[in-house]
């Protein structure tokens, strides 16, 4: 019967110990979630950073240009004021530097939009390598309780048959008959008669 005794305890223990590994791969999988989120936060905050400090200097470039061709604009009418040009090819000269002021200022906002698009997708990225080391590690999983009342049932049962010759349940080490020589229903139990 102590034999008995001990295979449900021991199955009892391995319930319990297998309630351990799983609260402790919980615990494994929240902690580096935890890591896998903070790490993610962290890198679109650079990014985020860096977005915004190119947008400034693409705005300051483009505020350099408009400055750069208004002062060329203004020295191109003194100029020509003071040798006494006036006409269409001194308006063509100060047309032409307002194009180039608008190429540059095109050409800055192209550029400002293209990395910009870059810094979305590097997030996108980032926020997947967040996701694929998260669902590296496995999530801590409940035993089954019924399959280890089962098994501890069963540890029993074996365990009586084994050393008790089936006593404690009914069981000679041959099946549910007894005493092996009678049958479970005899044909005598039936009464045929209506």
């Amino acid at each position: 019967m102590s034999m008995m005794w001990l295979s449900i305890a021991k199955t009892g223990m391995e319930f319990l110990s297998a309630q351990q590994q799983a609260s402790a791969d919980e615990a494994r999988y929240q902690q580096n979630r935890i890591a896998a989120v903070q790490a993610r936060d962290l890198q679109i905050q650079q990014l985020n950073k860096r977005a915004i400090q190119e947008s400034e200097a693409t705005a300051q470039s483009k505020f350099d240009l408009a400055i750069k061709a208004l002062e060329v604009s203004e020295a191109k009418k003194v100029a020509a004021g003071r040798a006494g040009v006036a006409g269409q090819s001194v308006e063509q000269s100060i047309a032409m530097t307002e194009a180039k002021k608008l190429r540059g200022t095109d050409t800055l906002k192209q550029n400002l939009s293209n990395l910009l698009s870059q810094i979305e997708l590097e997030k996108a990225g980032v926020s997947t390598q967040a996701l694929n080391r998260i669902n590296s590690l496995p999530r801590g999983e409940e035993p089954n309780l019924l399959a280890y009342g089962l098994q501890a049932a069963s540890g029993a049962v074996e365990a009586d048959i084994k050393y008790n010759s089936g006593e404690l349940f009914g069981i000679g080490r041959t099946g549910l008959t007894g005493d092996n020589t009678t049958p479970l229903l005899a044909t005598d139990d039936f009464n045929y008669e209506m």
